[in-house]
Parts: C-alpha cells; sequence; structure tokens
C-alpha cells in the first residue's frame, strides 16, 4: 500500500485499486461526518428559608442571573458545556424582609447536571446574652470572646470585679440561659503585680488553659505600670488560677500604657507573639515609644522567657516601618506574621497606618516589611484591628476611617483585602467603604464563614449610632462586596464604647460584647444569628 499526504486528504492506493479520502461534504461512505455535540449541563439547586412575598437575585459566572421568590429548586435557564466551570454568588439580597441569604457548593465544574448548590436564607436576630450590672458585677467587656469544645463562652471586662480592676468570666448556657460565673478577679492585693484591666480577648492552649494580656500592673509600676501576659489555669476543684509571665514596662520592652495591648497567637511550637502599641527603643511618639512585636518561649522549669523581636519605628523619622501597632497579629502556616499599626507608613504626615509582614531568619533575627501603607485620602486609613488570613493567604481586615470618595466624603471606614500579585507585590482591593447605615468606625477584626461571607462590627453607626453587626458577601472577583446589616444596637447609655470581633459557633451563630451597651451601660454579650 502506498499513501500520498494532501492538504485535505491521503490517496491511498492497493495493488488494485485506488480510493481518495477527502476533508469536503461529500455524500457515501467517504464523505465526512459533523463533529459530535457538545454536552452541556444545567446549573441549579435548592432555596430553603426565603419568607413569603419577597425575592432574592443569584449571578453565575458574572453574567447570568436569576430571581427566585419561593423556595425549593431552581436552575439558570443556561446550560454549561461539559467540563465547563459555575461560580454562582448572591447579587442581591431579599430586602422586605430583610435576610441574609448563604450560598454552598457555589462554584466547581460540571460532568453532570448540577443540583446540590444550597441556598439557605435567614432573618438575622439579636439575642442579648447577659446584661453586666453595677460593681461588683464585671464592667466594660473587650476582646473577642472564645468557646471551649463544650460550648461555654469565655471573656473578659476591662473594669468592674470585687477590685474595681477587672475580671475574666465564663458564660454556661442551660435550656435557653446563660449562667455567667467569675473565673477571676484582678489585683486582689494592692501592687496589682498580677495585672490589671484586661486589654484583649483570650485564647487556649491544647491542654485547656488560657492566656491573656492586660494594659495595666504588673512588675513594674502598680495600676499604671507597663501590663501583663497572663496564663489561666483549672484546678481540680473547679477554681482558677493565675500564674504572670511576663510584666512589661522593665525599660527595655514594650509598655500596654496608654494606648494598650493586643490579644495573643501561638505558633506551632508553642510560642506566644503579641503587640504592644507603646514601648521599645524605636522613634519618638511622644517619648514613650512607638510599639514593640514581642514573643514568649516557654522553658523546661515553667517559666517564659519574653523577647522583643521587632521595635516600631525603628529608623524614625516619619516611621516609614509603621508606628502604634495594633490588634491581635496573624500568622501563616510558614510562621509569618502579619498585622497593621495605627500611624506611619508615609514620609510626611499627616500618616495613615501600614499593614506589615515579620519574618524569622536563620539565628532568630526577624526582619519586618511594609506590605502597604494607607494614603490619607482616595481610601481608608487608621486600622486599629489586625488581619486574617484566608486559605489562599490574602489578608482581610478594617480602617476606622477613611472611604473610596478621591476626596472623602463619610469618613465611617473600610474593610480591605490585601493580596500577593507578580513580583511578589501586595494589591490593596477595597471591599466595602462605610457610610453609616451599614455602620461607621469599625475597630474589631472580621471572620469567615465556610461560604466565605466575611462578618464584623462597628463602633457607631447603624439605626442609633451605637454599633452595628455587618456581613460582607462576595459578588463577583475584583468587585465590591455587597453589605447587610444584620443588627444595630441601641441607645448607648455611657458613651462610645468598642464592640468585639465576632466568634462564630459551628451554626454560624455570631458572638460577642459590647463595652458600652445594655441596661445599665456596662456592656453585654450578644449572639446574632445571620
Amino acid at each position: 500500500m502506498i499513501s500520498f499526504r494532501r492538504s485535505c486528504g491521503i490517496f491511498v492506493l492497493p495493488l488494485s485499486v485506488a480510493m481518495w479520502s477527502g476533508c469536503g461534504s461529500g455524500g457515501g461512505t467517504g464523505g465526512s461526518s459533523n463533529p459530535p455535540p457538545v454536552q452541556t449541563y444545567t446549573v441549579g439547586g435548592t432555596v430553603s428559608g426565603l419568607v413569603d412575598g419577597t425575592s432574592m437575585q443569584l449571578l453565575n459566572n458574572g453574567t447570568e442571573t436569576i430571581t427566585l421568590h419561593t423556595n425549593g429548586a431552581f436552575s439558570f435557564a443556561n446550560a454549561v458545556d461539559s467540563g465547563g466551570t459555575y461560580e454562582v454568588w448572591v447579587s442581591q439580597q431579599p430586602l422586605n424582609p430583610l435576610q441574609f441569604c448563604v450560598v454552598s457548593n457555589r462554584k466547581g465544574s460540571a460532568s453532570s447536571n448540577v443540583t446540590n448548590i444550597q441556598v439557605v436564607c435567614n432573618t438575622p436576630a439579636e439575642q442579648t446574652l447577659y446584661n453586666f450590672g453595677q460593681q461588683p458585677d464585671g464592667i466594660n467587656p473587650i476582646g473577642t470572646p472564645v468557646f471551649d469544645n463544650l460550648g461555654n463562652l469565655y471573656g473578659v471586662t476591662q473594669s468592674g470585679g470585687s477590685t474595681g480592676k477587672g475580671t475574666v468570666f465564663m458564660l454556661t448556657p442551660s435550656n435557653g440561659q446563660w449562667t455567667k460565673t467569675v473565673l477571676y478577679t484582678f489585683c486582689p492585693i494592692s501592687g496589682c503585680a498580677d495585672g490589671s484591666e484586661p486589654g484583649a480577648g483570650l485564647i487556649w492552649d491544647a491542654a485547656g488553659n488560657l492566656y491573656g494580656t492586660t494594659k495595666s500592673g504588673g512588675a513594674f509600676g502598680g495600676i499604671f505600670g507597663g501590663g501583663t501576659v497572663f496564663k489561666l489555669s483549672k484546678n481540680g476543684s473547679g477554681t482558677w488560677t493565675e500564674t504572670v509571665l511576663h510584666s512589661f514596662g522593665n525599660g527595655t520592652d514594650g509598655n500596654a500604657q496608654p494606648d494598650g495591648i493586643s490579644g495573643l497567637v501561638f505558633d506551632t511550637s508553642g510560642n506566644l507573639y503579641g503587640v504592644t502599641a507603646d514601648g521599645g527603643n524605636g522613634g519618638i511618639c511622644g517619648g514613650l515609644g512607638c510599639g514593640t512585636a514581642f514573643e514568649l518561649s516557654p522553658n523546661p522549669d515553667g517559666s517564659w522567657t519574653e523577647s522583643v523581636i521587632y521595635n516600631f519605628c525603628f529608623a524614625g523619622g516619619y516611621c516609614l516601618d509603621g508606628a502604634y501597632p495594633m490588634g491581635r497579629l496573624a500568622i501563616d502556616a510558614a510562621g509569618n506574621l502579619y498585622g497593621t499599626t495605627w500611624s506611619g507608613g508615609g514620609d510626611a504626615y499627616p500618616q495613615a497606618g501600614t499593614v506589615y509582614q515579620l519574618t524569622s531568619y536563620d539565628g532568630g533575627q526577624w526582619i519586618e516589611k511594609v506590605l502597604y501603607a494607607f494614603p490619607v485620602v482616595g481610601g481608608g486609613f487608621k486600622p486599629s484591628a489586625g488581619v486574617i488570613l484566608d486559605t489562599a493567604g490574602n489578608l482581610y481586615g478594617t480602617t476606622g476611617a477613611g472611604d473610596s470618595c478621591p476626596g472623602g466624603c463619610t469618613n465611617a471606614g473600610t474593610v480591605f483585602e490585601l493580596a500577593q500579585g507578580t513580583g511578589g507585590q501586595w494589591q490593596e482591593a477595597l471591599l466595602y467603604s462605610f457610610d453609616g447605615t451599614l455602620g461607621a468606625g469599625p475597630s474589631a477584626p472580621l471572620v469567615f464563614d465556610k461560604a466565605g461571607n466575611l462578618y464584623g462590627t462597628t463602633t457607631g453607626g447603624g439605626p442609633a449610632n451605637a454599633g452595628a453587626v455587618f456581613a460582607l458577601s462576595p459578588t463577583l472577583a475584583n468587585f465590591r462586596w455587597t453589605g447587610v446589616p444584620l443588627y444595630g444596637f441601641g441607645y448607648i447609655k455611657n458613651g462610645n464604647g468598642p464592640v468585639s470581633g465576632l466568634a462564630m459557633d459551628a451554626q454560624g451563630n455570631l458572638y460577642g460584647v459590647g463595652a458600652a451597651l445594655g441596661t445599665d451601660g456596662n456592656g453585654i454579650v450578644f449572639r446574632v444569628t445571620p
């Protein structure tokens, strides 16, 4: 057999017959066939919880919308090719009454008809779990509360208790009611060597011990000392024992006075990290130092050793590396630390703050890198909470001031994302700009749910200008997110106070504290069901 290749076919010449196989559309067995049709699949799922008489809108792949008025099954009109991708968002939440709808199983590639997208709608509701009263009750709760594995909730109050110097408390649920127990009262003896005025929320270790910080007290200066890092351990009798791991204010380390101290974070080796807003040997900052990042390492004998791993405003001048670090640090899988500073970052006044990274190198030296310096206008500035990481390593946080207007419009704060682009540079995306209706002045960290929505709080704004709990839902990649007001707090009796970050239980309910809210204006513990 002899074969000749042409532009459209092959001449095949057996010994006795020649047959041409061409590329035209001729009939018979020698003609070419049309390509097989591409398999397509529908994209859909189910909706539940949508209130009768209201509606919501879904968006698929940024182009196709569907408006839903009832619960049950839904399907987008356009199918996708086999192997094609789909990504479904809520583009319009129900408004009358207000609901918040969350999409699960919202993206993937189609290999059959997609029927497992779940949209669950809820009507947000708030419940006050505990009202702090007059002393000797705790007063002015602060910091994000934490759960134990039994569903009990733990937190701190800045003041109150039998000494007036603050408490650590536990709330235990039973038959829909929550009972408060004081685990520890600070400053039981003169001098407050054990610390006073807890400054941030608590964290757990694997053995069931609690760790926290105070902004006053300790070994250096009584109630106006430099603050402490403490540990609470449960005894066999059910009581708790406090141990001071470090007292600040020895002249070479950080100082929690007057601007505060962060919460703590563990690394995988059991070391603790945090920041002090003042102290250290960097910069001027009113003669108090511009703040530090510190490490506490456990020793075999049970003691802990504190090391300052970075002094902010190290180069002096305009503090290009940042000044006054705020909020709990975030840590990634490689052990890098991420945080914010309230000031610094610019080469002229006023300075608007930074997002930074701390990386440890051989020999234990830590190097700071400014990932983003906030502008004074045309964006958010003055962050006072830390950042959080998503699974892709992007950073999310809030600023207490600024907005999306080039000239400044509301100055009510923002929510931002930082993502690392090509060349290792970090790019900021402004996800949401507050205007007062959803809240104003966010000063606490954010939290993700499993579907990728963000939740947070504001200290001001909302219907009574008393702060709010909000949700942010992504609508499309590289676009701003949709804000949903989950709850607006009522009248503040004793002046504005911070509303904490939120803890999330397994059912997606949100828990937090408000320092100046409640019947007596001495604070509340609350739960919001999105």
